[in-house]
């Protein structure tokens, strides 16, 4: 699998976000589930220099400039940004066989801070009439902690690419913050307070045009 992205055109998104939350003090849980929002998502394709696509990314009124080899990786930003789009995944130089698993290295940023971690991703199987491909993906962020607070960063999900097209047809990916505080008590450490939250990201092509 490879990108390639054509210059002079946009490759249009539905973009779907949903957020949940709790927090457990004690034994009593609170929630909180937001309404989903719904959004446009664009990748426009600037040119192709250097080995890289040169795109114009546009989300909720953001635009990323990102420099992307064929392969996924990020040639023109240090990370990906965790919580924000866009996530490109970074396909393996070998030939890669429905079934096999690969892992590679990708820093990923939390508000200001960049944390390096290894991604597993799976070909699970391909299309070969609608060059529809299927790749799973996880990953854990190693956040810093000590004996009292307890931190976990979590990303999985599933992309279907288009092998013809050379580019995403969809994304559906689950990022999971968690925090915990302890209270030290002489020889025992007791849990006293959670909180998680899960962020639900979904992407669909909608339309591709010269621009």
């Amino acid at each position: 699998s490879k990108y390639s992205f054509k210059p002079g055109i946009t490759y249009t998104y539905k973009y779907t976000f949903e957020s949940s939350s709790s927090v457990t003090s004690l034994g009593n849980v609170k929630t909180n589930v937001q309404k989903p929002i719904y959004n446009t998502f664009t990748i426009k394709t600037i040119a192709f220099q250097d080995n890289a696509f040169v795109l114009d990314i546009e989300h909720n009124k953001s635009t990323y400039r990102r420099y992307i080899k064929p392969n996924g990786e990020i040639k023109g930003a240090v990370s990906e940004t965790g919580t924000e789009l866009p996530v490109f995944l970074y396909f393996p130089d070998t030939d890669w066989k429905i079934g096999e698993s690969h892992q590679i290295t990708k820093s990923v940023k939390i508000k200001n801070t960049d944390f390096t971690t290894v991604w597993n991703i799976l070909l699970r199987s391909v299309n070969n009439d609608t060059g529809l491909a299927e790749i799973a993906f996880t990953a854990t962020l190693p956040l810093p902690q000590d004996q009292l607070r307890r931190k976990t960063f979590s990303l999985n999900g599933t992309v279907i690419f288009n092998v013809f097209e050379g580019v995403v047809y969809r994304a559906d990916w689950v990022s999971k913050y968690s925090l915990d505080f302890y209270n030290k008590e002489i020889a025992v450490i007791r849990n006293m307070w959670k909180f998680e939250n899960e962020l639900r990201h979904s992407l669909i092509m909608e339309n591709l045009e010269e621009y």
